[in-house]
């Protein structure tokens, strides 16, 4: 197609591993959402949080929480900071005081675990200016740690997808000295590696020519219009 061969082993070999990258990415999905990876190690993440496994069970029981899932049995694979702190404010402040009642919260940290009484009243003491109420202290506190399990979340996966792939390569006998030989040994089998590819590559640059080209359109007809209200003040100005 290219008529450089060395080029159109080159762009094969690149389309064959990018095609068992893209296998073993959805092999891992797949998994995870077998197992419910993401929602167990939320889970467990919530239990370091709140220090308590009966106070993470209370968050779990909580409706704004059993909203989130579709089957009984199942964990939610993510948690709003907005839904964790309002399940976690109704659970203390108990149900004949609202969430946001910050004596009955306090009160509440009383009858709580030493862990979460000692974390919560930390973060309810916390003074900057941006954090107004009890909701958004316990919310940014929330989201540190999230961001904290995600990265524990993404090491785990690289480790995951590291076993997926040894196991596809393994499997498929993807041997890289054996394709570059194929490829290079056999034309039709290179042509039509490389004509997959071109599509493929087609397929993913249409959608984002397209959308690139109507965003030009957009702030090509917005132009006039600024330059009319430009005008418009300059003559107003005179």
């Amino acid at each position: 197609m290219f008529g450089v061969p060395i080029l159109e082993v080159a762009i094969g070999l690149s389309f064959i591993y990018l095609l068992l990258s893209l296998v073993c990415t959805t092999m891992n999905e797949a998994i995870a959402s077998a197992v419910q990876r993401r929602g167990k190690m939320l889970a467990e993440a919530i239990h370091v949080l709140v220090g308590d496994a009966g106070m993470k069970d209370k968050i779990y029981s909580h409706p704004l929480i059993t909203s989130m899932v579709k089957e009984k049995n199942s964990l939610p694979s993510y948690i709003p900071a907005a839904r964790f702190a309002l399940a976690l404010m109704d659970t203390l402040t108990g149900a004949e005081n609202p969430a946001n009642d910050s004596k009955a919260l306090k009160a509440g940290l009383d009858t709580a675990s030493p862990h979460l009484k000692t974390a919560l009243s930390a973060v309810l003491a916390d003074s900057r200016s941006h954090l107004l109420t009890d909701q958004q202290k316990i919310e940014a506190w929330y989201s540190d740690a999230m961001d904290r399990v995600s990265g524990w979340y993404k090491r785990k996966t690289t480790l995951w997808i590291w076993a997926i792939a040894a196991v596809v390569t393994l499997a498929l006998d993807a041997n890289t000295m054996g394709i570059v030989k194929i490829l290079w040994s056999n034309q039709a089998v290179r042509s039509a590696v490389v004509a997959a590819a071109k599509t493929r590559s087609l397929s993913i640059l249409k959608p984002a020519s397209q959308l690139i080209y109507r965003s030009n359109l957009r702030m090509m007809s917005a132009r006039p219009l600024a330059v009319c209200c430009q005008d418009g003040n300059r003559t107003g100005n005179l």
